[in-house]
């Protein structure tokens, strides 16, 4: 009954998106990170993001999660703005 409300209240495209979003919690080491899913996201996205931008971008993801799950500094973020501080300190 609960999911019959849910798809009545939200198109496709938008529980997709949020389907996405999940794909960024930095809880659990990026345990819910999905680089294919955060591509398909960055395609709603086509006056941000060029054809060789996506192309490039699979490789960043990549580089990205491994950076972070390698780094014992970014164990303790919990959410974009202490990843963003912890960013700028470690550059």
């Amino acid at each position: 009954m609960q999911l019959t409300e849910l798809d009545d209240r939200f198109t496709e495209t938008s529980t997709e998106l949020l389907l996405y979003v999940a794909c960024l919690s930095l809880n659990d080491s990026f345990s819910t990170f999905n680089k294919e899913k955060l591509i398909r996201f960055a395609l709603f996205y086509p006056s941000e993001f060029s054809i060789v931008d996506l192309i490039v971008l699979g490789d960043q993801l990549d580089t990205y999660i491994i950076d972070l799950r390698g780094d014992d500094e970014f164990s303790d973020i919990k959410s974009i703005a202490s990843l963003a501080d912890k960013m700028v300190k470690t550059k």
